[in-house]
């Protein structure tokens, strides 16, 4: 794999409210400049970026019901609709992990099938949060996404911490090859995989891509791709 390929599996992100509009517009320039793939922003940045990336390849990601994926599936349909009417062309959606854990399938079910009635033709991703759940849990609802018709299943939303018993200091979730390994020996080539979760360096990087990752999401894109060898 040469830097360019690596660059166009990366999507930058900007996952924090209390950004300035010059961090918006600063994600979509480097995105641009360096050949990323898309851009991953709330639902009130999708205007300003989809001036901003008019006429080149780089796709915008609308963050759903993000970071909790709490809301009714209907309203998480509102939400997609609202977001591509402003530009959007991919969603990203928290999904309920709550259904998952209390193992009600036929709500998980209904919940894709709601989210892919709404994405319509465009890409349909579901963050699994797999830091959450167990092997089987994530076995389970990958199976219930590839028959939804889901796009792409995304490791995490890469924000949750956990707490270090003998340091007593909040260690970032990372990333996990092995959960890309175990997703996809389920999903196979019926779904793509992102990988996301404080991906902030090369070799980790390096890890999920080669465990089966397609796509890797972070706020660090571009620290990544100047990192790549």
């Amino acid at each position: 794999m040469d830097k360019k390929t690596f660059a166009s599996k990366l999507e930058n992100r900007v996952f924090d409210m209390d950004v300035h509009d010059t961090d918006v517009s600063n994600a979509c320039y480097e995105a641009m400049y360096h050949g990323l793939a898309s851009v991953q922003v709330f639902p009130v940045m999708i205007e300003e970026c989809a001036k901003l990336l008019k006429g080149s390849e780089v796709k915008i990601a609308a963050l759903i019901d993000y970071p909790h994926g709490g809301f009714p599936p209907e309203i998480k349909k509102m939400e997609i609709l609202d977001a591509k009417k402003r530009g959007a062309e991919i969603f990203n959606v928290c999904f309920t992990n709550r259904n998952v854990k209390d193992r009600k399938w036929e709500q998980v079910g209904r919940e894709l099938q709601i989210l892919r009635e709404a994405a319509g033709e465009s890409e349909l991703r579901i963050f699994l949060e797999t830091e959450y759940l167990t092997d089987e849990e994530i076995t389970k609802l990958c199976g219930y996404a590839i028959e939804a018709g889901v796009d792409t299943v995304i490791t995490s939303t890469g924000l949750y911490y956990k707490l270090d018993k003998e340091s007593r200091t909040e260690v970032p979730l990372l990333a996990d090859a092995r959960d890309i390994r175990l997703i996809k020996s389920v999903v196979g080539s019926r779904m793509k995989i992102m990988a996301q979760g404080f991906i902030d360096h090369w070799d980790l990087a390096g890890e999920v891509l080669e465990a089966g990752a397609d796509m890797i999401g972070s706020a660090k894109a571009v620290r990544l791709l100047e990192e790549f060898h």
